[in-house]
């Protein structure tokens, strides 16, 4: 009985050991699986917050120029989530700058020239930028009636 009790407590060692060895293997597996998702987890996010910061940095670089007063700067609209909608405001800003930029600028050359009677459409303009306008269009033509005044005398 003694024989065959070593031959079963055998058996179960080998079979408790094959068991130990297969859980051992599975648990190796789930750990590198673990790791490479960990590994790809970090790719991700750093390409992810490259990606963020390239796009915010582009959006302090062309801010930084307009209000440096350069209306030039060309802005791409590349997608359509968040930094696309702040990149389209933005170029949307600059277009609405560049447009009053150019009614100033074609007040002062039509006044260089002696066209006094040159205004700027003020209905092209919204909120502060249509003040303005407006204001310069109604200082010209105070400044401009006592001239008018004085030369029909």
């Amino acid at each position: 009985m003694r024989q065959g009790q070593g031959l079963v407590k055998g058996s179960l060692y080998m079979l408790a050991g094959g068991a130990l060895a297969t859980g051992l293997r599975y648990l190796y597996q789930i750990l590198a699986a673990i790791l490479a998702l960990a590994i790809l987890g970090g790719v991700l996010s750093f390409a992810i917050a490259r990606n963020i910061t390239k796009a915010v940095a582009e959006c302090i670089l062309v801010a930084n120029r307009v209000a440096e007063g350069d209306s030039s700067v060309n802005i791409e609209v590349k997608s359509k989530d968040e930094i696309g909608q702040l990149l389209a405001a933005m170029k949307n800003m600059v277009e609405t700058i560049r447009a009053l930029v150019n009614d100033a600028g074609t007040l002062a050359q039509a006044a260089v020239q002696g066209k006094l009677d040159t205004r700027a459409d003020a209905a092209r303009h919204k909120g502060d930028f249509h003040k303005i306008v407006e204001g310069v269009n109604e200082t010209l033509d105070a400044v401009i009636e006592p001239i008018k005044e004085a030369t029909e005398v």
